[in-house]
């Protein structure tokens, strides 16, 4: 929740919000409607009280993510697997295993509602969409790396929950979003059947950085309108991140990390959402039955088509895995080492040092300035890493996949 006011949103100087994670429950379960939500001035999904309204009924505590953790499960807990989709087809459209398509496919064959994220095309920002068709499910498929606008959709759940108790859910969503949802579904007294699926979860960029990129891809490729965007394109193969874009009636657009401001700006993890610097739910906790993500790291370098992380946490999550069996491949049990040591479950060391670069982002400057200007203040450190990633973007995908075999080798 963001600071009790009925003028003014929070700022990131107020350390009495500990950062929103912008979820949504709070505004939903709230008796009143005094808790407004909304993009903040920095770019971020945000609930904010309004004290006019507020009746201090305490609800919006009950269900905030940042608040009594003592119904999480602890990582260390879970049982690890790889594995991946046979649908070759699916995988190749899938950001890494195709898993996460699996669960939902096989959930509504099975009669559940899916809840996920889908892409806004018209408004180009994410959002959380309530499902029940197959033909669907296309629009779910891969990785969003930007903040999604639940506030709809978890009211259209609660709603079908109290309307049926016989309407069942699959939920897949971040581990923050996942938690308040838990929260909510608990402090509601749901007794729907409901699956919760989260993710391994780098944090959320500024919406305000996504803007910009989108703009000055339209201006550089001369585009009116984005109609196909792919966060995570398999175009250069599974272990190079690139982007994909296209106008209708025109070819696709393939940007590869090291050439895009958005991914330069989300892998220097600068101006991401405030609450996801030190997220306890990103690094150690989680509310799900099942946590999912890509198998990075040099045990699966070797692999070019992508392999799902599984992490599974409760019995419910073995049963949903295990019921897949025909549908998917699991390649075998791994160490939970294997793959965390590749995954974004540390507190990042610079929000100090994003939090006093963050309002450069409201200038009218390019993302190209933006970067320049926060890279000169980085150690000398940071500048050399961020050189190598620069020469490797001058090399051809299939060069630059080989060094970093090599480096793996060197590694081990």
């Amino acid at each position: 929740m963001g600071n009790s006011t009925s003028t003014t949103t929070t700022t990131i100087e107020d350390k009495s919000n500990n950062y929103c994670t912008g979820c949504s429950v709070c505004a939903v379960i709230c008796p009143t409607k005094a808790i407004e939500y909304s993009l903040n001035k920095y770019g971020f999904y945000e609930a904010v009280i309004n004290k006019e309204k507020c009746i201090n009924c305490g609800k919006c505590k009950k269900v905030c993510p940042k608040y009594d953790t003592k119904d999480s499960i602890s990582l260390e807990t879970g049982k690890l697997y790889s594995a991946r989709t046979k649908d070759e087809t699916a995988l190749k459209s899938c950001t890494s295993g195709g898993i996460a398509y699996e669960i939902a496919k096989y959930g509504i064959k099975k009669g559940y509602l899916i809840f996920g994220t889908i892409y806004d095309y018209n408004e180009n920002i994410a959002k959380a969409v309530i499902i029940e068709d197959e033909k669907e499910l296309e629009a779910l498929k891969g990785s969003k790396y930007i903040q999604s606008d639940t506030k709809k959709a978890v009211e259209e759940l609660i709603e079908k929950c109290k309307q049926n108790k016989d309407n069942k859910f699959i939920i897949f969503g971040t581990p923050c979003q996942i938690a308040g949802i838990s929260k909510i579904i608990k402090n509601e007294r749901i007794e729907n059947e409901i699956i919760k699926v989260d993710l391994f979860c780098h944090g959320v960029p500024s919406y305000i950085v996504w803007k910009k990129y989108i703009e000055e891809l339209k201006e550089k490729y001369k585009i009116e309108k984005i109609d196909k965007c792919i966060f995570r394109s398999k175009h250069y193969g599974w272990h190079n991140f690139c982007i994909e874009i296209k106008q209708k009636n025109e070819k696709e657009r393939f940007i590869s990390s090291e050439k895009s401001n958005f991914y330069k700006i989300f892998f220097d993890n600068m101006f991401l959402n405030f609450s996801c610097y030190d997220c306890e739910v990103r690094k150690n906790i989680s509310y799900a039955d099942i946590r999912l993500g890509d198998f990075w790291g040099r045990k699966y370098y070797n692999d070019l088509k992508g392999i799902s992380a599984v992490l599974i946490m409760t019995d419910i999550g073995r049963s949903i895995l295990n019921a897949l069996d025909k549908d998917i491949e699991i390649i075998e049990e791994c160490k939970l080492e294997d793959c965390f040591t590749s995954q974004s479950l540390d507190k990042y060391k610079n929000i100090d040092f994003n939090n006093k670069m963050i309002n450069i982002l409201e200038e009218k400057h390019s993302l190209k300035t933006i970067i320049h200007t926060y890279r000169r203040k980085m150690s000398l450190k940071q500048k050399v890493k961020l050189n190598l990633k620069a020469c490797m973007g001058r090399v051809s995908p299939k060069c630059k996949y080989n060094l970093k075999k090599i480096y793996y080798k060197i590694k081990k």
